[in-house]
């Protein structure tokens, strides 16, 4: 008998990398097994008005409006207010928003994938998942609601005391939520959280304080109800430090890593992504056209030598865990001793407490030797991480780490951080550096490029890199889920 999985696709509508690429792959990885039957959950973010499907009899015409409406606005973060001030609209929607919380009873209905899912294959998959995998949106199942991510956050938060929010979900074996989740599922539904990190709680200081509180909440609740699986060891080794009742209500299975993506079939020049998308935002009010023209034209010099210089390659959302200040310091020292001419190319947007990244950014940015992009996707992705000399990924604490095993899969070394994650999930295929120590770093980057023995080192960390992959394929991950909820049903799972 096939397991019955009911999974939160929400994250999806997010970005390129991190949770929403776990997000999209595990679906891809059930959706593909011989013993899985997955439906995928999608809600909206916002604390909007309920201003779709109430009945559960409803018309069709009610079920794919309220759909259509939900995948539109499932990013809209901008909605009721729970402020003291406003006018009467303000005060009707808010009034009416605490009652729908407050009365505690969700309505889901089944998504027409007929109708709507190529706008679910653009506004949670195609990030991540290939063309080739269009079908398994097209063929699946899929269900949302009439509630909203932050109606399930306000009754961890602020109106903790109405309790948790109930999510019927009769039927399905296993009910999975990226991050804890103040969820609570049917009797028969086993509720499993995907756990990546604890960063809020080890690193505050790199996050939003709001953050913080909202982890240690969401997280004293789900360690009552729910089983945990952590996406590395070193995470679950985190998690059990904080909640020791978890040593036996946690597994840790890694995010699968899609090798097929290595086979670009447009070759698509350097240059011509950074022409398509460079960004100048770390330059603030200095971005002016004088500068901006300086920039393109030294960009317009390249593209008509056919030719890109040698650059190093970073990629992550800009905030304070990831080290980009370190790492400019490092490349700094990179350029002043070895080679005045090597680029480097940050690949992120803008995510929280960026100034100091941003001021270390701005005078390499203005002088075109640093180079900004942001919205890159997939392929183009693919085709710089092939292309640069080595990823540097410093960051002060991860909780797995996507770009140096995605920079492996195209042949290309990386310079990390020596953190307990990266050895976990990389093993010796690394060159690893001390992320406080910016001689370290910049050392490790030049070994990797200009030492003598630099292509012999590369090559061995390729092959390497070659015994790592295989323990992130496809089929390898689908075992372990499947391993994990066989002993789950045997043994009753997580405690209700």
């Amino acid at each position: 008998m096939n397991h019955k999985i009911l999974l939160d696709v929400s994250f999806g509508a997010l970005g390129y990398s991190g949770i929403p690429q776990d997000n999209r792959l595990m679906y891809s990885t059930f959706a593909q097994s011989r013993k899985i039957d997955v439906t995928g959950i999608f809600f909206e973010w916002g604390r909007a008005t309920p201003s779709v499907l109430r009945k559960s009899d409803s018309r069709e015409v009610d079920r794919i409006g309220s759909s259509s409406l939900i995948l539109g606005n499932i990013l809209v973060k901008d909605g009721i207010s729970l402020r003291l001030r406003g006018g009467p609209s303000h005060w009707l929607k808010l009034l009416f928003y605490l009652r729908h919380l407050m009365r505690n009873r969700s309505i889901m209905w089944n998504v027409p994938v007929d109708m709507l899912g190529d706008a679910v294959w653009r506004q949670l998959f195609s990030k991540t998942l290939t063309e080739e995998e269009h079908y398994l949106i097209r063929e699946g199942m899929f269900v949302t609601g009439d509630f909203s991510l932050l109606h399930i956050l306000d009754r961890t938060t602020i109106f903790g005391a109405l309790g948790p929010f109930k999510l019927k979900t009769d039927g399905y074996d296993f009910a999975i939520f990226h991050d804890s989740r103040r969820i609570q599922v049917s009797p028969n539904t086993k509720k499993i959280i995907r756990y990546h990190d604890a960063i809020p709680i080890t690193q505050p200081d790199t996050v939003e304080p709001s953050f913080t509180r909202l982890h240690l909440k969401a997280l004293r609740y789900c360690a009552k109800d729910s089983f945990f699986v952590c996406n590395s060891e070193p995470v679950r080794e985190d998690l059990v430090r904080l909640y020791p009742a978890l040593e036996k209500r946690s597994a840790a299975i890694p995010y699968r890593i899609e090798q097929a993506n290595k086979q670009i079939g447009r070759k698509i020049p350097v240059v011509e992504i950074v022409q398509n998308r460079i960004s100048f935002v770390t330059l603030g009010n200095a971005a002016n056209g004088k500068t901006i023209d300086s920039v393109e034209g030294k960009v317009r010099i390249l593209a008509a030598e056919q030719e890109f210089p040698k650059f190093i390659l970073a990629v992550s959302t800009l905030e304070p865990r990831k080290n980009f200040v370190g790492l400019i310091r490092a490349w700094e020292r990179v350029l002043a001793t070895c080679d005045s001419s090597l680029k480097l190319i940050i690949v992120g947007s803008p995510g929280w407490r960026f100034e100091e990244t941003f001021a270390a950014m701005k005078p390499r940015v203005a002088s075109g030797q640093l180079l900004h992009l942001v919205g890159v996707p997939l392929d183009e992705l693919q085709v710089l991480y092939r292309q640069a000399e080595c990823l540097v990924f410093p960051s002060f604490d991860e909780g797995y780490g996507f770009p140096p095993v995605e920079a492996m899969v195209q042949g290309t070394p990386s310079v990390v951080s020596d953190i307990p994650v990266h050895r976990w999930v990389l093993e010796d295929a690394a060159t690893y550096a001390n992320p406080y120590n910016i001689d370290d770093i910049a050392d490790q980057i030049a070994r990797m490029i200009y030492a003598d023995d630099s292509e012999h080192l590369r090559m061995d960390l390729c092959r390497r890199g070659q015994r790592i992959l295989a323990k992130y394929d496809r089929q390898v991950i689908d075992d372990q889920w499947c391993n994990l909820f066989d002993r789950l049903r045997a043994d009753g799972g997580a405690p209700k």
